[in-house]
């Protein structure tokens, strides 16, 4: 009787100590997923606004300016492209797929893709017509 009593309160207290640990650990993952987003969307807006700035840059500067800069994108970052004024950069989060996107004062005209990984671009200024290499 004895074995038996002890057993049992063996798995009654494991069985709580892991209805204890379940919650907490939901509650990590969860955690972790919104920071990593939070990093994720943080890092796209910073190269976005970092194409924009130079892009403003160089059109201020006039006719014949150019600047080269290189920057890389996260995998979770699917690309980056340019619709007229708005500066759209794809993300993957945790949640689903989405955009992060910025108006920019400055029209870029882009010969180049811009994908995952490594980048090297080059703003240039031809005619006040800013375009992307």
């Amino acid at each position: 009787m004895k074995r038996s009593q002890v057993s049992i309160e063996y798995v009654i207290t494991v069985g709580f100590a892991v209805l204890l640990v379940i919650p907490l650990l939901i509650f990590y993952l969860n955690t972790t997923s919104q920071t990593r987003d939070a990093i994720l969307e943080s890092h796209a807006v910073s190269v976005v606004n970092k194409i924009c700035n130079e892009a403003e840059k160089i059109f201020s500067q006039g006719s014949g300016s150019k600047v080269s800069f290189d920057f890389t994108l996260p995998r979770e970052v699917t690309s980056v492209a340019f619709h007229g004024r708005n500066y759209v950069a794809y993300v993957s989060f945790s949640f689903g797929d989405s955009f992060v996107n910025r108006v920019c004062a400055v029209e870029l005209t882009h010969e180049k893709f811009i994908s995952r990984g490594y980048n090297q671009v080059t703003l240039v200024n031809i005619n006040n017509t800013i375009y992307l290499r």
